[in-house]
C-alpha cells in the first residue's frame, strides 16, 4: 500500500482534479450542503463501512453505542453503579472518565510501539457521493463529483485494493507507521479537552474496548519525527496530512501553471479511535481509526475560471492479528 496515498488524494482533490474534472462532463445536479447534512452523511458513511467490518466490531458509533463520559462529580457514582450491575467491570481494569480512558489508551499504544509486535494493517480511503460534495464553478453551477477522476487516476487506495493486499509486519519490524507516523510513541495527546466523547467497556472475552472521538480541528498537523509533543490535537492520536507538504507541491509543476490563487483549509471532524486490548497484559488486540477530512478550497483555473470546492475524504485503518 502506498504510504502517501492519503496525502496525494487530498492534494488532487484540492487542486489538480479541479481542472481535470472538465474532461468528465458536467452534471445538472446542483447541491448545497449544510454543516448538519455533512455531519449526518459522514456518520451514515462511517456506519456503512463499520457494518462491513463487523468482525472487528467497528459498528459502534456515537449514536448507536457510545455514551458521553461522566463528569468528575458523577464518576464515583457511575463506577459504583457499574460494579453493582456488572461485578466484572471493576475500576481496576475498566477506565472511567475521559482522563482515565486517554491514559489507558496512551499506555497501551506506547507499549505496543516499544514491544514491536507483528500485525496486519488494512488502510484505505473513500469519497462520499456528490450529494454532500461539490465543485462549483462560479456562475455556472455544479460541475460534478471528483470520485470518477480519482478512480481513473488510480491513486486512491480503495477498500477492495487494501483488503486484497494488506500490509503485514513481522514481529520486531519498524513501527513508525503504527499509527502516528515517524514517532516512537503511539499516542502524544495529553489534552483531555480535545476529546468529544470517550467510553470504555469490558467485552465478554475479558478484553477492554476503548472508543475515543476527538473534537473538530482545522488544519491539523502531524508531529515532527520522534517529537515529544504534537503541534495539533488530531496529530497527537492520528496521522493528518501535513499542510506544508501540500503547499510545497502547489509551488511547482503543472499545478502551479494551471491553478491560480488557491486558498484552502482542511477540517478534521468526528475522528474516532477504537482500541481493544487485554487488561492483564496491556497488549493491543486490534485497533481501528476513522479520520474524516473536509476540504474547502477556492481559486482560479486557467481557461475554466473561478471555482469553489467542498470535498470530504474518509480514511480508514484497521490493525489486527497482533503477535507479541
Amino acid at each position: 500500500m502506498k504510504k502517501n496515498a492519503f496525502r496525494l488524494v487530498s492534494l488532487l482533490l484540492v487542486v489538480a482534479m479541479v481542472f481535470a474534472i472538465g474532461a468528465c462532463g458536467k452534471k445538472d445536479k446542483d447541491t448545497t450542503t449544510t454543516a448538519a447534512e455533512t455531519t449526518t452523511a459522514a456518520e451514515e458513511s462511517t456506519q456503512d463501512v463499520n457494518a462491513t467490518e463487523s468482525q472487528t466490531e467497528a459498528g459502534t458509533t456515537a449514536e448507536s453505542g457510545e455514551t458521553q463520559a461522566p463528569s468528575d462529580s458523577e464518576t464515583t457514582a457511575g463506577q459504583t453503579e457499574a460494579q453493582t450491575q456488572a461485578p466484572t467491570q471493576t475500576a481496576a481494569d475498566v477506565p472511567q472518565g475521559k482522563e482515565a480512558i486517554l491514559a489507558a489508551y496512551t499506555k497501551v499504544m506506547n507499549k505496543a510501539k516499544a514491544d514491536k509486535p507483528g500485525y496486519k494493517k488494512v488502510e484505505y480511503q473513500a469519497i462520499p457521493d456528490d450529494a454532500n460534495n461539490r465543485i462549483i464553478r462560479k456562475g455556472q453551477g455544479s460541475i460534478g463529483t471528483l470520485l470518477g477522476v480519482v478512480d481513473k487516476l488510480g491513486i486512491m487506495t480503495t477498500e477492495d485494493k487494501a483488503k486484497a493486499n494488506p500490509e503485514v509486519k513481522e514481529k520486531g519490524s519498524d513501527m513508525k507507521y503504527f499509527p502516528i507516523h515517524k514517532n516512537t510513541k503511539g499516542c502524544l495527546l495529553t489534552d483531555v479537552s480535545a476529546i468529544k466523547s470517550a467510553t470504555a467497556e469490558k467485552l465478554s472475552n475479558g478484553n477492554i474496548k476503548v472508543t475515543i472521538v476527538l473534537n473538530d480541528e482545522v488544519n491539523s498537523q502531524p508531529p515532527a519525527e520522534n517529537a515529544a509533543t504534537s503541534p495539533s490535537k488530531i496529530g497527537g492520536m492520528f496521522s493528518p496530512i501535513a499542510k506544508n507538504d501540500i503547499d510545497e507541491t502547489l509551488k511547482g509543476g503543472i499545478v502551479s501553471a494551471v491553478v491560480k490563487d488557491i486558498n484552502y483549509s482542511l477540517t478534521y471532524h468526528d475522528c474516532k479511535a477504537v482500541l481493544e486490548y487485554n487488561p492483564a497484559t496491556e497488549q493491543v488486540v486490534k485497533l481501528e481509526q476513522y479520520m474524516i477530512t473536509k476540504i474547502d478550497a477556492t481559486g482560479r483555473v486557467v481557461l475554466l475560471g473561478e471555482f469553489d470546492l467542498t470535498q470530504e475524504l474518509y480514511n480508514y485503518m484497521f490493525v489486527t492479528d497482533l503477535k507479541y
